[in-house]
C-alpha cells in the first residue's frame, strides 16, 4: 500500500489551509510580501473575484445541503456542514495567499509565484517582449511551446531563442501568467530593460 500516495491529497489540503490562513493574518497586519526594490504585480483581478463569489455560494449551499440533510439523514448533518466550513477557510485561504505572494519584477527578471511554495524566475536577458490581453489564454489549446502557470492566464511574456526558465521544459518559447492590467507588462519592459542592452517590445504588436 503507498502511504504517500494515499494521504498526498489530504496533506496539500492541510498545508494550502495552515499555509493560507497564515497569509491571511501576514495580509491584514502588513504589505504583500516582496523583496526589497521590487515591484509587485498582482495575480488576476478576476481570478480572486471568482474566488471571493464563491466563498458566500459555497457556504450557503452547504448551509441549506447540511440542513436538508439534518431532517433527513440526521448523522450526515454535521459532516456537511463540517466540510462546508473546511471548503469556506480552504477558499478564503488560498485568496489570502494570491494576495500576499503577488509575482514581482526586478532588474534582474520576473519571478512568477503561485502560492508560498512554487516560483518561475525569467531572467531580464530571457525576454524578447511582454504583453497583456484582455482575456485569458485558453490552456486547452495552447501548443506544447507555452508554458499557462495560472488558471486565468493574461500577462505574456515571450522568450529568446535557446532561452529556457528552471522549473519548465525545454522548448518553451511563450510564459503565460495571470495580472490585473497592461500596466503590468510596462512595468516589466521598464525595470528590466535596465539590465539590457535593447528596449523590450511590446509582443502584442509582431
Amino acid at each position: 500500500m503507498n502511504l504517500h500516495g494515499t494521504f498526498r491529497l489530504p496533506v496539500f489540503l492541510v498545508r494550502t489551509l495552515v499555509g493560507g490562513l497564515l497569509s491571511f493574518a501576514a495580509m491584514v497586519f502588513r504589505r504583500p510580501a516582496v523583496p526589497a526594490g521590487a515591484v509587485a504585480i498582482t495575480h488576476s483581478r478576476m481570478m480572486r473575484i471568482l474566488l471571493w463569489i464563491s466563498i458566500p455560494g459555497d457556504t450557503i449551499g452547504f448551509l441549506i445541503l447540511g440542513f436538508v440533510l439534518d431532517s433527513r439523514v440526521p448523522a450526515a448533518g454535521p459532516y456537511v456542514t463540517g466540510f462546508g466550513v473546511f471548503a469556506f477557510l480552504l477558499v478564503l485561504a488560498i485568496v489570502s495567499e494570491m494576495t500576499q505572494t503577488p509575482h514581482y519584477v526586478t532588474a534582474e527578471g520576473v519571478t512568477i509565484r503561485s502560492g508560498r511554495r512554487k516560483s518561475w524566475t525569467v531572467p531580464a536577458g530571457s525576454i524578447a517582449g511582454v504583453s497583456w490581453s484582455t482575456s485569458p489564454i485558453d490552456r486547452r489549446k495552447a501548443s506544447g511551446d507555452i508554458a499557462v502557470l495560472d488558471p486565468m492566464a493574461q500577462m505574456r511574456i515571450n522568450l529568446k531563442e535557446g532561452h529556457r526558465i528552471d522549473g519548465l521544459p525545454e522548448g518553451i518559447r511563450e510564459v503565460w501568467f495571470g495580472a490585473d492590467d497592461k500596466k503590468s507588462a510596462d512595468q516589466i519592459r521598464t525595470l528590466c530593460t535596465t539590465s539590457t542592452s535593447a528596449e523590450l517590445k511590446d509582443s502584442a504588436h509582431y
